[in-house]
């Protein structure tokens, strides 16, 4: 008969109950239990399997999983938290830098930065809290907002999708640094770069769920000055333009009637002073072509024409000339 057998015995026909006691092996724990299970499940209250992951401790028990910062002892409840937090110590990704020229202070959160200039600089920027019932509501209000200040509020990253809401985050078009890389066929415009190469303050964060549209908005510039040639052609002036291009309107009918316009309403915006790069993009970016253009780049499509041209009865064409060809080949 098996130990167990025997006491399950014993505490039936004769009565006689065992009284070993099951004592927790953690220190300053002073319970103790009739079984072996019970003991199990209070020690597993306990338990902590320790690893070293992403600067950080795993910390597991039974039904919980957590990470410890091993700097300040901070737990959060997913890796993803503790490594951005891991940041805050190894004084990674700070790409903020002070708009103050003579300050070198770098961040890696708009928070940080404006508590930054608050503090050191007497620079404070009001927080402003805004609802709207719609995001078209929200976009009007944007783009009013967009002229009043003469800036464009651009994402600084992909939206983050969370459990009930959407939130985006919005920053000035003229924060950070250029993205031109060595050795890049892109050329620098000769006006220069829009970016001042620091951060501005002013952030417009935007969170939207199934009921409203919250934004939580900082007006403030700091850094730049409001130069209307530094703006970006808004969407609907982009389409109107292209509208005209698509239906046959030729590039300087475009220009002439928008410099009218300013002539007529005294007025001075963006659209007034765009140029023909501007509306050689506004072409490129919605595919825009004429009806005697047979390829995107000029020298194909004109010497397409001039073989089709040259297939009919009254071929128009005396001489024709490639830009490879020599005089003598002709």
């Amino acid at each position: 008969m098996s130990q167990k057998s025997l006491n399950k015995h014993n505490r039936i026909i004769h009565m006689i109950f065992k009284e070993t006691r099951y004592e927790c092996s953690y220190e300053q724990c002073k319970e103790s239990f009739s079984s072996k299970r019970n003991l199990k499940y209070h020690q597993a209250k306990h338990k902590r399997k320790t690893q070293t992951v992403a600067g950080g401790d795993l910390m597991s028990g039974k039904k919980n999983i957590h990470y410890k910062c091993y700097n300040c002892h901070l737990i959060f409840y997913k890796k993803k938290e503790l490594i951005t937090h891991m940041r805050l110590h190894n004084n990674l990704h700070k790409r903020l830098l002070c708009p103050i020229k003579e300050c070198k202070d770098m961040f890696n959160r708009y928070t940080l930065l404006r508590s930054h200039l608050k503090d050191c600089h007497n620079l404070s920027i009001e927080q402003e809290n805004y609802e709207f019932e719609t995001l078209t509501e929200f976009n009007k209000w944007k783009k009013e907002k967009e002229e009043a200040l003469k800036v464009n509020y651009i994402q600084n990253s992909s939206k983050k999708k969370l459990k009930n809401r959407v939130v985006t985050y919005y920053e000035c078009h003229r924060s950070l640094g250029s993205r031109l890389i060595e050795n890049a066929k892109r050329h620098i415009k000769s006006t220069g770069t829009n970016k001042i190469n620091r951060a501005c303050p002013s952030t417009l964060t935007v969170t939207f769920n199934s009921e409203k549209v919250s934004v939580v908005f900082y007006s403030r510039h700091i850094g730049h000055a409001k130069e209307i040639g530094r703006l970006r052609l808004n969407q609907d002036e982009r389409h109107r333009i292209a509208g005209k291009l698509s239906q046959g309107v030729t590039v300087e009918r475009v220009l002439s009637d928008i410099r009218d316009d300013a002539l007529k309403n005294g007025r001075r915006d963006r659209i007034h002073l765009i140029e023909k790069k501007d509306i050689h993009n506004i072409i490129c970016d919605y595919s825009i072509g004429y009806s005697t253009k047979r390829h995107q780049c000029d020298a194909v499509s004109v010497k397409l024409w001039v073989d089709a041209m040259r297939e009919l009865d009254n071929n128009p064409i005396l001489c024709f000339k490639e830009q490879v060809m020599d005089y003598k080949a002709i």
